[in-house]
């Protein structure tokens, strides 16, 4: 098993209040990254850097109508939402939304559309965008979206987690020095009211509590819950007054409770499907660490500097793995981790094999530290 250091692994850290702004603040900016919920984290850094080097500019996100309520939490620095409505595509509405997105992407003349998504759809936005300048990536997920940008940026190969190429792009675009800005997602009141009231309503103190997050959108990245059971009983046997908190999506209610059913000393308490999505980030902000596969929890988590121990095996931590400091991942070194299947081909899931879940629990205690016996808080 490997497992990448703890400390930061990443330079070119900087305040937001250190970036200066460009020579020549555009006045309008588009801003495509429409989706996945882990993706539009990643672009968080890339459009905090935008926000302060252009102040005073008007920024628009295009943005998948799903994961559009966590743009609340980047409001005052935002100008306007634009909403790809990808579930109606399968739909007869289908036709009729993407006018409709198109009319709106071209009420505005704009002078810059970065996007940050690569893939054909998203440089098709960029396309429609009435604007002189459109700046990608110059090796995007799907090649032909090159087709569609007039400024094609080459990312160096040093660079390869999606937070530091998102970064790298935006700075490009601007004309400035490369930087990631090491900003902050501060809480938004009502949603924190949200999380609290949740979190009284199941008995569970706001004070100290562990997240699990164990469903995850591809099989191959799923766990047994086997494990995280294991986990629990491990960690409540040191500290049995700790709660355990499950959280998700309503398709992991299945997962959450063959969990709580197969642990013999913990107790947890299921959430998943409970919250909305910014309650359901307000709630990862109080734990005081989450264990979790490669899923959007795991990205929020990272991003709210919630200490997050990651399990990972067909994809790649590197690029897309919890970014800041204070993190634990683990992936063994079988020689088909990194396959990028949602399924496993072999059928035995090799990846997840020799990674103990004591361990883990091991690691995950280790990082707590008792307070007047009844407050935990993080080391780091």
């Amino acid at each position: 098993m490997s497992e990448l250091s703890d400390k930061r692994r990443f330079s070119f850290i900087k305040q937001p209040n250190e970036i200066r702004p460009v020579s020549d603040i555009p006045r309008r900016i588009l801003f495509i990254k429409s989706s996945s919920l882990g993706d539009i984290f990643h672009a968080f850094p890339a459009f905090f850097l935008l926000s302060a080097a252009c102040p005073g500019c008007k920024i628009d996100w295009v943005i998948n109508t799903n994961f559009a309520p966590v743009l609340e939490y980047i409001k005052k620095d935002l100008n306007d939402i634009i909403y790809f409505e990808r579930e109606k595509l399968k739909t007869a509405a289908a036709l009729q939304s993407l006018v409709k997105l198109v009319k709106t992407i071209r009420k505005e003349r704009y002078d810059l559309v970065i996007d940050v998504q690569g893939l054909i759809r998203s440089s098709l936005m960029t396309f429609f965008a009435r604007a002189d300048r459109k700046a990608g990536f110059a090796k995007p997920r799907e090649k032909a979206s090159l087709l569609f940008y007039n400024q094609k940026i080459e990312i160096p190969k040093n660079l390869q987690h999606a937070i530091e190429k998102n970064a790298f792009l935006v700075s490009k675009a601007l004309g400035m020095q490369y930087t990631v800005p090491d900003y902050v997602i501060l809480p938004v009141e009502a949603y924190k009211n949200s999380a609290l009231k949740i979190l009284k309503e199941y008995s569970i103190s706001p004070s100290g509590y562990i997240a699990f997050a164990p469903g995850t959108r591809w099989e191959s990245k799923c766990w047994p819950t086997r494990f995280f059971a294991k986990v629990a009983d491990a960690i409540n046997l040191v500290y049995p007054q700790l709660n355990i908190v499950l959280v998700g999506a309503s398709s992991d209610n299945k997962i959450a409770d063959d969990i709580i059913s197969e642990c013999k000393v913990s107790k947890p308490v299921s959430l998943t499907g409970k919250t909305d999505l910014c309650t359901l980030v307000e709630v990862l902000r109080g734990a005081v660490v989450l264990l979790t596969n490669d899923s959007g929890p795991m990205h929020i988590a990272a991003a709210l500097r919630v200490p997050v121990f990651a399990l990972f095996g067909p994809t790649a931590p590197e690029r897309t793995g919890p970014f800041w400091q204070c993190h634990k991942i683990y992936q063994n070194d079988n020689g088909c981790i990194k396959c990028f299947k949602k399924e496993c081909r072999k059928k035995t899931l090799e990846c997840q094999k020799y990674i103990l879940p004591e361990k883990v629990a091991e690691d995950i205690v280790d990082t707590l530290e008792p307070i007047h016996f009844s407050k935990l808080v993080r080391k780091c």
